[in-house]
């Protein structure tokens, strides 16, 4: 494109000249006109290719960046996979030092064997304890009288 300019800064001059010489300058009006008119096609041509270009480019770029998200994605869920299996590993080394925990058999054997829990009630159990303070004041009251 920057070769166009300088061909059309030359035609313009020559349309110049020929249009201060020439008796008939509406042939050279027309001829000027004409050039121009294919000038300005040619411009417009190569910028709707350079256009085309550029778009068919950021294309190109927008689906290199969609691979590279898929690939970090792919990249991410590799390396959560792989800190679970390490973790994993680690919690098994770590569990082969202290013995296996009881079955569910053995905990359920033990508790068939103890007793069954019976409740008792808030007052019956508070009652043992209210012979305590007066048999305590009864002998203080009994030392007293003595």
């Amino acid at each position: 494109m920057g070769g166009r300019h300088e061909q059309l800064t030359g035609a313009v001059r020559y349309f110049e000249d020929q249009y201060v010489q020439d008796p008939s300058k509406e042939k050279i009006e027309l001829l000027t006109k004409e050039y121009l008119a294919d000038a300005l096609n040619t411009v417009a041509t190569d910028v709707n290719d350079i256009a085309s270009n550029l778009n068919d480019f950021l294309d190109l770029q927008a689906e290199a960046v969609d691979s590279l998200g898929t690939s970090l994605e792919m990249a991410n869920m590799r390396l959560r996979m792989l800190k679970q299996q390490h973790g994993a590993a680690r919690f098994q080394h770590m569990r082969q030092d202290k013995p296996p925990p009881p079955t569910d058999a053995r905990k359920t054997q033990a508790q068939d064997d103890a007793p069954e829990y019976n409740r008792v009630p808030l007052s019956e159990r508070l009652n043992k304890y209210s012979a305590v303070g007066i048999s305590l004041q009864g002998e203080a009251g009994g030392a007293a009288s003595s």
